[in-house]
Order: structure tokens, then C-alpha cells, then sequence
């Protein structure tokens, strides 16, 4: 079923995966938003610090995971302790598991689960990258698009086309960002930040990348990095002859 597509999914389906989009409710079909509110499903959510999650909160009971993020001892450990959670309720009845965006962008809980329930019905939503896309007006077809999450950047960065950074929750990751940024962009650069897309509260903000705003990170931040496509090239030879010549 696609983001856009208002049909049924299969109601005895034992394990339902999908996205709640990157904003609130508003934002997914009305056949997607029945399905969420409905009473057949036990509904368990990553976060309910998502707009749609917590309007759900407030017209159903909803199993937030928010507590396993505090009792686990590292990220994959939380992503297990998630997928293990979630399995147990679809052992005791249908369940769906929903999570911010799209439950195939970036959602590493989702591989573990979809692992043990390999026959789990996957219905897609509108991900982050597709609303950073709508919100910077830029179509990946033109110049290509790298996807980069903010707390495993490549080293060494080479920008070698238009690319989209997220997971940007915290200030500490977003200025290790910036700071990383800063020393392959040319001097002057500016980047655009995105903050709750989706939302009242949503942000756009385009600024040198040396003066990135600490207060824009959040569990819904991402960044947006283009450059001119002639400083590119000059970019990426210069990352490729360090590479071949530098230990």
C-alpha cells in the first residue's frame, strides 16, 4: 500500500510495520489514519515523541518505547530490546508497530523485527527525505542524493553530490556536523537545516554552516547540504588525491 493509496491492508495480518509520516496525523491518508485509530490492532509506537504519535495517544491506548532508550546500554541494544518488545505483543494478538516517517528509511528496530517476522505486512509512508526534498525544492533525478546519518559520518566527507544528513538530536551531534562540514565546504557556505517538518512548529533555516543554531537539533532535525556542481568537482578531486597520496 503506498503512502498515498487509501486501500485496506489485511486485517488479519498478525504484524502490521508502518511509518507515521513527519508530521501529525493530517499528513497520512485517511485509510492509514483508520487503520492507526482502529481497535483491532495493539498499537506500539518507537517514540511518542512524534506529533502523530501522540495525537494517537489522545484518541487510543498506545505502547511507547521510549523507556527501553533509557534502560538499554547502546543504540543496537535499544533497536533489539524494540524488535523484542514488539514481538511479544504480535505473539499475544495483531499488532502494528509504527514509527516517525518511513519504516524503511532509517529505522534500524524495523530490520531486527521484519528479521523475525519476515511475513509482517510493511505499509510505507511519507519518510523525512521526502518531506526535506518538498521543503528545499530539489529533485534527487538532477544531480543525485547521498543520505548520511549524523552519527556515522564517513571519513574522509566527500560531498560528491547533493546530500541530506539526519538523526541530528542532540547539539553535540549537530555541531560535530557542522564542525566536520566546515572543513570541506568552501568558506562562505551556507547549509539548510529542517526541524519538525510537518508540524506547527516546523523550521527551515538556511545559514553559513560555521553558525549553525545549537538550539535547532532535535529528534526531527536533518540537514540539507548543496554546493555549486563546479566547486563539487573541485571537491572531489581534492578528496580523491588526498586519499591516494595521504596515509
Amino acid at each position: 500500500v503506498g503512502a498515498g493509496d487509501d486501500r485496506s491492508v489485511d486485517h488479519q495480518r498478525r504484524l502490521i510495520v508502518t511509518g507515521l509520516g513527519p508530521g501529525d496525523l493530517s499528513r497520512l491518508p485517511a485509510g492509514h489514519r483508520r487503520l492507526l485509530e482502529g481497535p483491532a490492532y495493539t498499537l506500539v509506537v518507537r517514540t511518542i515523541h512524534h506529533p502523530a504519535a501522540a495525537q494517537l495517544a489522545e484518541r487510543r491506548q498506545v505502547i511507547a518505547c521510549d523507556d527501553l532508550y533509557e534502560s538499554s546500554d547502546g543504540f543496537d541494544d535499544v533497536y533489539e530490546a524494540i524488535a523484542e518488545r514488539v514481538a511479544g505483543h504480535a505473539a499475544d494478538g495483531p499488532t502494528i508497530y509504527a514509527v516517525p516517517g518511513s519504516p524503511m528509511v532509517g529505522e534500524f528496530a524495523v530490520r531486527k523485527l521484519l528479521a523475525r517476522h519476515p511475513d509482517a505486512e510493511v505499509v510505507p509512508a511519507e519518510s523525512f527525505v521526502d518531506a526535506v526534498l518538498a521543503a528545499v525544492g530539489y529533485d534527487p533525478f538532477d544531480r543525485g542524493l547521498r543520505i548520511i546519518n549524523g552519527h556515522e559520518l564517513p571519513h574522509p566527507l566527500a560531498l560528491d553530490a547533493p546530500t541530506i544528513i539526519g538523526h541530528l538530536d542532540s547539539p553535540e551531534v549537530l555541531a560535530d556536523v557542522s564542525a566536520s562540514l566546515s572543513r570541506v565546504l568552501p568558506e562562505g557556505a551556507e547549509v539548510t537545516v529542517l526541524a519538525n517538518l510537518g508540524a506547527d512548529d516546523e523550521q527551515v533555516v538556511t545559514v553559513p554552516v560555521d553558525a549553525v543554531p545549537a538550539d535547532l537539533a532535535g529528534f526531527r532535525t536533518s540537514m540539507f547540504v548543496d554546493t555549486d556542481p563546479a566547486g563539487l568537482v573541485g571537491l572531489v578531486g581534492v578528496s580523491r588525491r588526498l586519499r591516494a597520496e595521504c596515509p
